[in-house]
């Protein structure tokens, strides 16, 4: 049974921000519908902020044709959804997600199926896996997020997989259908239970002697005005920018000048307030690799770059010594692997910083299996340039622009 308009909608505003909380989306990726009659459906805007939204945001979709009520534009997802409800008549609410485990485990484009084996493996969850996921969670031929190349990816798994509660989108993440709210949350956790055992199977004999330690800190600094502020390990300092025309400032502790140099040196090039080095369990591990990788996941290619480079930073006496060569890096991504051990992130700001974080975790999570298993192609490089040019040039402008900006999904069709 479809729910009542403002109950759908106080629903998908609880959806939202149980996704942030729950790590499952970054900034304004993911969305959330809930249908509200047999022609319509409430969806999420473009571009909006979770924990800035109110109900009367929440747009009204139909869902024969994609049309919608009011000014402000659904999210570049609504084809997608639209799909699940005209072969579903049994769903009523739908969320899609980037959450880690089960996105890592899309790229190898196979359908995962016998989940009642997971029923004994996971035990301890309490959980009847086979009941909440069905005989198959089908993954879906890739296609550029937000296209109606996509849409017709989702309608083809669905076609050929009735009765379905989730789909794996390569590349991408996941779709989770509930016949209520509660329940496409429980497919979508159930999912993610499954994903994660069967990544730590596959992973397991590397991940256990994998090198995962940072061997530098090269510490996180914001720049305020013209002022530049570095913690470093454990010290700090401030400095007006420009460091790099005087090496001899002595209001900066020796043991990090060479540090302070690299700062500096990357916000007189780059227009961006934040840098951090980074690190998490995956990023450190494919970092220490030693080598650059090619993107796996598809918003890596739109927050960080068309490719993730490897590089070390090399400071002698207390001097960066190839600090051309890092910026040059740093202008075609917002991120670089260390070999040293984790990733340099740029940003704007320090939401920046966190969502390339956590999407550069995820996609080194998904370059272990590929390393694993070279047969894994990584996101077409032509659609690769294609998603990092919109995000830089339009859509990460979205988040806190007018409710009238452009989708994801326009821009992507043209």
């Amino acid at each position: 049974m479809s729910y009542e308009l403002n109950e759908a909608r106080e629903l998908v505003l609880r959806a939202g921000l149980e996704l942030v909380k729950r790590g499952l989306i970054a900034r304004t990726w993911g969305n959330i519908s809930a249908r509200i009659s047999d022609t319509q459906f409430v969806i999420t805007p473009s571009g909006r902020s979770y924990d800035g939204l109110v109900p009367e945001d929440i747009v009204i979709v139909n869902i024969k044709d994609c049309s919608y009520e009011g000014e402000i534009k659904p999210s570049g997802e609504m084809a997608t959804h639209a799909e699940v409800y005209r072969q579903c008549p049994d769903i009523n609410f739908v969320i899609h997600t980037h959450q880690m485990y089960a996105s890592a485990i899309s790229i190898m484009g196979a359908d995962l199926t016998e989940f009642e084996t997971y029923n004994e493996l996971l035990k301890e969850k309490g959980r009847k896996y086979d009941e909440i996921l069905g005989n198959c969670v089908p993954c879906a031929k890739y296609a550029i997020s937000s296209s109606v190349a996509l849409a017709s990816r989702v309608k083809a798994s669905l076609k050929k997989n009735p009765g379905c509660r989730a789909l794996l989108l390569r590349h991408h993440g996941v779709v989770c259908m509930g016949k209520t709210y509660d329940e496409a949350f429980l497919v979508s956790e159930a999912l993610e239970d499954v994903c994660t055992s069967k990544y730590e199977f596959l992973t397991q004999t590397f991940m256990d002697t994998a090198a995962k330690d940072l061997i530098a800190d090269y510490g996180s600094s914001y720049r305020d005005n013209s002022v530049i502020h570095l913690t470093a390990c454990g010290k700090t300092a401030s400095w007006p920018a420009g460091y790099i025309k005087d090496a001899s400032r002595g209001d900066i502790p020796s043991s990090i000048k060479g540090i302070a140099m690299l700062h500096d040196t990357i916000y007189q090039d780059i227009n961006i307030n934040y840098v951090e080095h980074i690190s998490g369990n995956f990023t450190n591990i494919i970092s220490r690799l030693g080598k650059s990788i090619k993107p796996y996941i598809d918003d890596q290619t739109q927050i960080i770059g068309v490719k993730l480079p490897c590089t070390k930073i090399n400071i002698r006496l207390r001097r960066l010594r190839n600090g051309k060569r890092i910026v040059n890096l740093l202008k075609d991504n917002n991120a670089i692997l260390l070999k040293s051990g984790g990733a340099l992130c740029t940003g704007a700001t320090k939401d920046d910083i966190d969502a390339a974080a956590m999407v550069l975790e995820k996609g080194c999570m998904a370059a272990v299996l590929a390393h694993l298993m070279p047969v894994i192609k990584p996101v077409p490089k032509r659609d690769a340039i294609k998603m990092r040019d919109i995000y830089k040039n339009s859509y990460s402008k979205l988040k806190d622009s007018a409710p009238t900006a452009t989708t994801l999904c326009e821009l992507t069709e043209q």
